[in-house]
């Protein structure tokens, strides 16, 4: 896969998140932000399950440096997915999308100050249109800081931190099918027993929410996060933040094509911005080009077609 390849892969990956955004909203009127995150990484995993077992993951032992990174991509997909479902239940959607956002920022920030993986200037310059852009696209609506919207910050800083681990894990082992399968069944197994000693859950519930689950849980979240796993072995932590930014703009798309939302001339200014730091990134220039990463340990051929 080509880098051009990869980042478009990455935008299909972000037309699946945003897509599901108005189901990410509805679906909280009949259960709880932990039960929705629980039942929806369940689901996920179920749906990419036979990917992961049409490619066999590389024969390579990880060690213990290929473990712990692993358990970082893990443990910080669990709190942001979680940070952000809960946040989506304290305060607006659109104060959310906002926040989340911020990762546009904070990934080649954490990049930069934990890998000494220094953004090129260009890279840069996106990441502060595409934030600008988001920030447009919610009027910077966030007023004062509440519950919700410091856990929508946690929960930027754990993708940005997610981000950069899981492209160091990728580029150096593959797997990008198994390190997906057990994100999303570590956290169903943290959220879904919390969701139900915590919140009330009912059978009707369930089965009014199941058209919401469904499609966020196997399209939006399996689909999209399994295309970001992919990609991200052939592009930066910090290009993939720019290009995923773009969720914004299919969310407000979807949700002015199903709710009727207004898209105003400020909303129609963000997306212009994010779209434009997307094409950014999209250019050839040498302060794009990604330092040399350190030796990978050798990855079996059919391990690398597969992933």
């Amino acid at each position: 896969m080509t880098r051009f390849q990869a980042n478009a892969v990455l935008l299909a990956a972000a037309f699946l998140w945003g897509s599901g955004n108005v189901a990410q909203q509805t679906v909280l009127e009949h259960i709880g932000p932990l039960t929705t995150t629980g039942l929806k990484s369940l689901i996920a995993a179920v749906v990419i399950l036979p990917y992961c077992m049409t490619r066999p993951a590389a024969l390579t032992p990880l060690g213990w440096h290929g473990a712990i990174i692993g358990l970082v991509v893990i443990l910080s997909f669990c709190m942001a997915l979680t940070a952000l479902q809960m946040g989506y239940g304290m305060t607006s959607v659109t104060n959310a999308g906002f926040l989340v956002n911020t990762a546009t920022v904070l990934t080649p920030i954490l990049a930069w100050l934990l890998l000494r993986n220094r953004p090129g200037y260009i890279v840069c310059v996106a990441a502060i249109a595409t934030f600008s852009g988001a920030a447009l696209m919610s009027a910077a609506s966030t007023g004062s800081l509440g519950p919700g919207d410091r856990l929508c910050l946690v929960s930027a800083v754990c993708f940005a931190v997610w981000m950069i681990s899981l492209g160091e894990f990728v580029n150096r082992f593959g797997r990008a099918g198994p390190v997906t399968i057990v994100q999303f069944a570590a956290t169903a197994l943290i959220c879904m027993p919390l969701g139900v000693a915590t919140e009330a859950v009912s059978f009707s519930a369930l089965v009014t929410a199941l058209p919401e689950l469904m499609y966020i849980g196997a399209i939006s979240t399996g689909g999209g996060y399994l295309l970001q796993a992919i990609a991200q072995r052939h592009t930066s932590a910090s290009e993939a933040a720019v290009i995923v930014s773009a969720e914004a703009v299919f969310g407000a798309l979807a949700a002015f094509m199903i709710l009727g939302e207004t898209l105003t001339p400020a909303r129609a200014a963000g997306a212009f911005l994010i779209s434009a730091g997307i094409i950014l990134v999209q250019l050839r220039f040498g302060s794009l080009r990604r330092p040399a990463a350190p030796s990978p340990a050798p990855v079996p051929s059919q391990a690398a077609a597969g992933e």
